[in-house]
Parts: C-alpha cells; structure tokens; sequence
C-alpha cells in the first residue's frame, strides 16, 4: 500500500494517498507495534500527506514523533532518521518558524555529508532544503551559491530531468529572479516547467508552480527593461507562445 499512496503522491492525488496512508498505518500501528519500522515509515509518510493538503499543524505533531522515536530506536544519524529531520524542517518553514528550521537542516546536512557523502541523493535534498532557508532569511547570496552548488551536483549525479534536479532548478530559478538576474531565471524556470510537464504531466501541482515562476520572471524582467506602452504587449505575446503548450 506504500507504493500505491506513494503513486498517489506522484501523481498530485493528495487526498487518495492521504485516506491510504491513514488506514496503512492505523493497521501497522495494531499489528506492529507504534515503534516498529514499517509503522514509523507509515507515519512519516502521512506526515507529507498531511503538509501537501495544507494540515501543517497535524503534519508538524506527526512528523516530531517521528522523529523522536527514530532517534530513540535507529540513532540520531541513520538515514532514515536524517530524512525525518529534513521533513520537520520543512514544516517548521510552512509554519513560519524559519530560524528553527535552518538551525534544523544545517545540523542535518552536516550529518548527512558525514555520514551519506557529499553527493548522496539525500544529501542534495538537504542543501536544497538549506539554500531554501537562507532565501526565506533574506541570505540571498549564502542562497545562490548553495543552490548552484545543489543544482550542478544535482544534474551530475541524477540526471537533467529527476525530480530532486527539477526542485534544485526551480529554486535556482527563484534566487535568480529576486536578484535580478532576469534572463538566467527565465531559461531556468522554462526548463523545470517543460521537464515538470514531461515527467508529472500538466496539471501536477509541481508544473503549475513551475509556469507560474515562469510568467513571474517574465513580468519582472519585462517590468525591469520595458517602458509603460510595450509591457502589456511583450507579456502577451510570450504568454501567448507559452500558454498553449501547457
């Protein structure tokens, strides 16, 4: 049933694999035991269901369990562990509790470099993670340079088109576009959106984020270059040329 829900997921069917994941681990928990593996596995997993359909409070409380009975039953530096923190610094940051949150992914991407290695998967999720914390900080520059660092390691190690590369390239995308750095951003953010699409599908909540980023760093480097009378017909026209391969 994990891989079901984890399909579910995927496939931006939040509500499917949130009513899964309930039941899998309402049994795991009567069969297994609270602290069992497959049950902490089970609760991390509706943790995440949780935050993608906005529960954050609930998702925060689960994932914080998690967590604890990780330390206690794996050690405070297994990987799934590791994986545990990363998603609790991810709800302190919905919640707007930003300085715990970085405080959070710097110790667990210290960890995970230890203990996984500089380019292991997680690791990358982690200084992804980080590098987002620094921008909602204001830490602009500290935030580039890190989501550089995350996107070519991301690329080299995954391939263009994974969906943690994709996360890296969105992010970079962002950076770039609040720094002014208009066309890098622009080229950045069509390429997540048209990779989202091919690897999600269109209507994925992940590609329209990425379109949406997209028509943002266009209004802005159109904004920044452009007098009054050309703005509105250079966004349409490249809307025009965008909007149709959605």
């Amino acid at each position: 049933m994990y891989y079901l829900a984890l399909s579910y997921c995927d496939l931006g069917r939040y509500q499917e694999a949130m009513d899964l994941l309930e039941k899998t681990f309402e049994a795991s928990q009567k069969t297994l035991g609270s602290e069992h593996p497959d049950t902490l596995r089970a609760m991390n997993y509706l943790a995440t269901s949780y935050r993608d359909l906005g529960r954050h409070q609930e998702a925060m409380e689960l994932r914080e369990k998690t967590f604890e009975a990780r330390q206690r039953t794996l050690g405070s530096e297994h990987p799934d562990t590791l994986a545990t923190m990363t998603g609790l610094a991810n709800i302190y940051s919905d919640l707007g509790r930003r300085q715990e949150a970085m405080e959070l992914e710097e110790k667990t991407l210290e960890a995970s470099q230890r203990t996984l290695g500089v380019e292991h998967p997680n690791t990358l999720v982690a200084m992804n993670n980080l590098a987002v914390s620094y921008s909602d900080l204001g830490r602009h520059q500290d935030a580039v340079h890190l989501k550089e660092k995350t996107f070519e390691a991301s690329q080299r190690t995954l391939g263009s088109e994974d969906p943690d590369t994709l996360r890296a390239m969105y992010n970079l995308a962002r950076s770039y576009s609040r720094l002014g750095r208009h066309q890098e951003a622009i080229a950045l953010s069509r390429k997540a959106f048209e990779g989202r699409k091919r690897i999600l599908g269109s209507e994925h909540p992940y590609t329209v984020s990425s379109m949406n980023l997209l028509e943002r760093c266009i209004k802005k480097s159109i904004k920044a270059k452009s007098d009054p009378q050309e703005k509105q017909s250079k966004i349409r026209k490249i809307f025009n040329s965008i909007l149709p391969s959605r």
